[in-house]
């Protein structure tokens, strides 16, 4: 069978929907007769299992994450303030905080070069600083400091943030940052792509055909078992995961790769911290105890093996990773593999505290 399209977007996770929005409703590019494919259902492959959190506090090398992050939070409380904020925008931020004297300076120094960049102002506030704190809200957007709060009170860091270790020496409070429903957003960017003509069909793209290194078709398998030829002059690419394939077929070796992360989700039942917290990040090295000692995770301990490896701080060279690898040189491929049998890929907005040693080190 074949058909002609104007646009054919090859994805519709968000990346996906984005676009289109972007095209066709933003941009108002005639887009009628342009379809998305995707082999599931919307929103379903990644997008539905993201942290769904957001930021302007980026380490560089220079300044234009801080600035394309910038835009792209306007563009969202934008859309926030249009829909009455039905996607649950909050400002509540991100806090990193450390117990280590010894890392305060370059801990510091990385946070005011973050703000050099154009993330906001660094406030800090010390025993008897004259600026005062300013909280964040459990709810909303509007009206909210941006930059960093960098609180060197042991008094004030206890007074708002009680949950911490009391070692706690330095809290950065990002304020520019916090998070929303992702998948209520792209729900309502469908919606709104689907008035203006564009069509969400179901398939994978598995062929494409090009002239002169242009794109004139797709192929697209069915589940029918049929074989749908489209030709079309432009294809948006937002296969997510699947990009580098998408990239062979257009005779390009993309040096894309997949990186595995660990979502662990689990009842806090003392309610230790409360749900208004901000996204905690714990600043400092960390050593995996083990099943028999960890009160943290591995609650049947007998089942997983023990391990005494240390990890990285969550930022090294200034701030530069927000992400903890959980890769142990004695168990960490067999940890991630029965954690993710254990536990459902869900985000976690905070992290408990813990009567595990490694929290309080």
């Amino acid at each position: 069978m074949d058909t002609h399209a104007v646009i054919v977007i090859c994805g519709a996770g968000i990346a996906g929907i984005a676009a289109a929005y972007e095209l066709a409703v933003v941009r108002g590019v005639p887009v009628r007769g342009g379809c998305w494919w995707e082999a599931g259902d919307a929103l379903a492959l990644t997008s539905d299992k993201s942290t769904e959190a957001y930021r302007n506090w980026w380490p560089g090398p220079d300044a234009a994450m801080v600035q394309l992050m910038n835009r792209s939070i306007d563009r969202l409380e934008q859309f926030a303030h249009e829909t009455d904020n039905t996607i649950g925008l909050n400002r509540r931020g991100y806090l990193y905080a450390s117990g280590d004297a010894a890392q305060l300076p370059a801990f510091q120094a990385a946070a005011a070069r973050i703000a050099g960049y154009g993330a906001g102002p660094l406030r800090i506030h010390t025993p008897g600083s004259a600026e005062a704190y300013r909280p964040a809200p459990a709810y909303g957007f509007a009206d909210q400091p941006d930059g960093a709060d960098l609180l060197l009170d042991p008094a004030l860091i206890r007074a708002h943030f009680p949950y911490l270790s009391e070692h706690t020496v330095a809290a950065l409070h990002v304020r520019r940052a916090g998070w929303f429903s992702a998948r209520q957003f792209g729900m309502l960017l469908l919606e709104r792509v689907r008035a203006a003509g564009v069509q969400l069909l179901r398939g994978k793209i598995v062929d494409i055909k090009t002239e002169h290194n242009h794109v004139v078709a797709v192929e697209v398998a069915q589940a029918a078992g049929t074989t749908l030829h489209i030709t079309t002059p432009t294809l948006v690419s937002a296969a997510g995961p699947l990009q580098a394939e998408i990239g062979r077929m257009l005779g390009v070796e993309l040096p894309l790769y997949n990186e595995l992360h660990l979502k662990a989700a689990f009842e806090e039942r003392l309610g230790v911290v409360p749900r208004e917290a901000p996204l905690l990040i714990w600043n400092d090295r960390l050593r995996c105890l083990g099943a028999r000692k960890s009160a943290l995770i591995w609650r049947r301990s007998r089942r997983y093996p023990s391990c005494s490896t240390r990890y990285p701080p969550v930022f090294t060279d200034g701030l530069k990773a927000v992400v903890v690898r959980a890769q142990c040189s004695c168990c960490g491929t067999i940890t991630r593999q029965r954690l993710s049998r254990a536990f459902r890929s869900k985000s976690m907005s905070s992290s408990p505290r813990s009567r595990c040693a490694a929290w309080r080190a």
